[in-house]
């Protein structure tokens, strides 16, 4: 695609990303760049997209980066944006692996090496974007120490960079530097590329560092709750995802993954395989969160087959994205005066006050789902709880808002039955 109005695809680029999922808080978040690429365009008085542009961007915030005036994540943030554009400009489409190609900086023999690994067949695409990750700084490094080709290296000059990087990362990063690094030159030597695989230098233990990430403190999540607007359909439904997350100690991505066939309203539970960990977890569903859920369900979900509980409120319908519990638990953090908070920090909430009440640490590891299948060891014996159905009239009801959402009619609360 060639001679578009930048205007055109810099609005192109936004609803292309809005079509594949992402958030309206994620879309205005990538708005700010796209408008300054505008604006550059504006500037030189040209109203077509000019690639020459895009790169004069680029070859700013490269300065910026250089210059340390802003940090790596917000630098490969703004260059995936520019991948959105230029991939949505001659496409017409945006893949969700778009990026924009810079200059690596690397000699010819480097830039061979690294072609092979992302032509290698045998990993996957995360192993291999890994080792990339891992090489390039380290080839850059070599570069500047007159090292132009692995051939030249010696395990001084290696044990040099790991002293380097180790003034600088954390323990945990030197360690997965140092893992990536074993592999990259195991691969190089079992191709060819080098006569010795450095594995003794790269064989040795780094110490783990143990961070106590706090828990959210229940006060702050009762301001937070305090302020929701339960009367809108955008406030129903941020209310279920925060008390879901502060009752049950879901994860964030359970939560967004969450299924209408994993809630069963007959037995009062909901069972789930984790996405993290892949184990299946039980959890009752609880008073407060089943009349949350049905609130939502019945009064505020948009019409859809789709089979996730929590949708976009404005089209494309569709799963809410990743980060959105994360958006909707400090954009109401943020009204109340609270600084921004971690969603995970209320799955520590909930362990936190488990164990403070007595319950045994091995119990409250199956609770927040570090156990085998629930389906031998949860929460089935229960014979009454408080979302029992009772009365075929209630079935009904449920069947309506297990299928249609806000298509049901009747009031949420008289399908609760007395615990």
């Amino acid at each position: 695609m060639s001679q578009q109005p930048i205007e055109a695809v810099v609005s192109g680029t936004l609803n292309a990303l809005a079509e594949i999922g992402f958030t309206d808080c994620s879309l205005e978040r990538r708005k700010f760049p796209l408008q300054k690429i505008l604006r550059m365009h504006e500037e030189h008085g040209s109203r077509i997209y000019d690639p020459a542009l895009v790169q004069l961007f680029i070859s700013e915030i490269t300065e910026k980066y250089q210059a340390q005036s802003i940090g790596q994540r917000y630098y490969r943030h703004l260059l995936k944006i520019v991948g959105y554009l230029v991939d949505y400009q001659e496409n017409g489409r945006i893949s969700t692996t778009a990026s924009y190609s810079i200059e690596s900086g690397l000699n010819e023999y480097y830039e061979r090496i690294l072609l092979s690994i992302q032509n290698n067949t045998e990993w996957n695409e995360a192993t291999k974007r890994h080792l990339r990750y891992t090489a390039m700084p380290y080839l850059k490094w070599l570069q500047t120490e007159g090292c132009d080709s692995l051939n030249q290296l010696t395990e001084s000059l290696l044990r040099r960079y790991l002293m380097d990087i180790s003034g600088r990362m954390t323990a945990h990063s030197i360690d997965t530097i140092r893992r990536g690094l074993k592999k990259f030159h195991l691969y190089a030597f079992e191709t060819g590329i080098t006569e010795y695989s450095y594995q003794n230098v790269l064989s040795f233990t780094v110490p783990p560092e143990y961070r106590i990430q706090k828990p959210s403190q229940q006060d702050d999540i009762a301001k937070i709750l305090s302020i929701n607007d339960r009367s809108t359909p955008k406030g129903k439904r941020d209310y279920a995802i925060i008390l879901l997350g502060a009752v049950l100690g879901l994860r964030a991505v359970d939560i967004v993954n969450l299924r209408r066939d994993e809630i069963n309203w007959a037995t009062g539970e909901i069972v789930l395989r984790q996405e993290k960990t892949g184990k299946w977890l039980a959890l009752p569903l609880t008073a407060d969160v089943g009349i949350s859920l049905q609130d939502y369900i019945l009064n505020a979900r948009p019409k859809s087959n789709e089979p996730y509980i929590f949708l976009r409120m404005r089209a494309p319908i569709m799963r809410i994205g990743k980060i959105t519990p994360y958006t909707v638990l400090n954009t109401y953090a943020e009204k109340v005066g609270l600084p921004r908070m971690q969603f995970h920090g209320l799955r520590r909430m909930v362990g936190t006050n488990l164990v403070v009440e007595g319950i045994p640490v091995t119990t409250v590891a199956q609770v927040l789902g570090h156990s085998r299948d629930p389906r031998k060891d949860c929460v089935k014996e229960n014979k009454r709880h408080p979302f029992r159905q009772e009365s075929e009239q209630e079935r009904n009801l449920i069947e309506r808002m297990y299928y249609y959402g806000t298509d049901a009619e009747g009031n949420a609360e008289s399908i609760r039955g007395q615990p």
